[in-house]
């Protein structure tokens, strides 16, 4: 797998002493990928599988590395890179929490029944990577969570991120994000 020290299996996130890896002390900016098979069992959920057009224009507009798709942007402006990573791995299914997370109400949408269900979405969570990269800015400072915004908005312009629905301003978003928004009400 990939050789990167910002690069690392949720599932070992759920340990505490991996979770110090990830700084305490900077904002940044972090991505969530997913294997090929996850990724393609994303796309059967949004019925995308036999739309070979749609499904191609896809695969050349998500970010690559290895066998892994990058489904996921996320940003830290405010709080730092561990509490922000640490929310979407370690969180319950509460209703606060899945409705704030667009990860996993995403997640949830798409694979479990129960909205409520935290082992289920906790066990997708695990299937997932996610990479890090701290910013050199000052930390908590407002000109940082305004670059890291501006950031977030550039990258959600250039790269087709399927889960992301916020923002999103990718020629290919509409279908997904209306799918999606379909099975949030369900």
């Amino acid at each position: 797998m990939i050789n990167n020290y910002n690069f690392i299996k949720a599932s070992e996130l759920r340990l505490g002493k991996n979770m110090q890896t990830i700084p305490d002390n900077k904002n940044g900016y972090y991505k969530w990928w997913a294997t090929g098979d996850f990724f393609y069992k994303i796309l059967e959920k949004l019925n995308l599988i036999d739309d070979k057009n749609l499904n191609g224009s896809i695969k050349n507009a998500i970010e690559k590395k290895e066998n892994l798709f990058c489904i996921y942007l996320g940003i830290a402006p405010v709080r730092s890179l561990r509490e922000r990573i640490d929310s979407h791995i370690n969180q319950n299914n509460s209703k606060y929490n899945v409705r704030h997370s667009t990860l996993r109400k995403s997640l949830t949408s798409l694979f479990v029944a129960n909205k409520s269900d935290c082992i289920g979405t906790n066990e997708l969570i695990n299937e997932l990577w996610v990479e890090f990269f701290p910013s050199e800015l000052p930390f908590g400072d407002p000109y940082t969570k305004m670059e890291l915004e501006n950031l977030e908005t550039e990258l959600l312009k250039n790269n087709f991120y399927i889960l992301n629905l916020d923002k999103n301003k990718h020629p290919l978003t509409e279908y997904t994000v209306k799918k999606i928004k379909i099975l949030r009400k369900k």
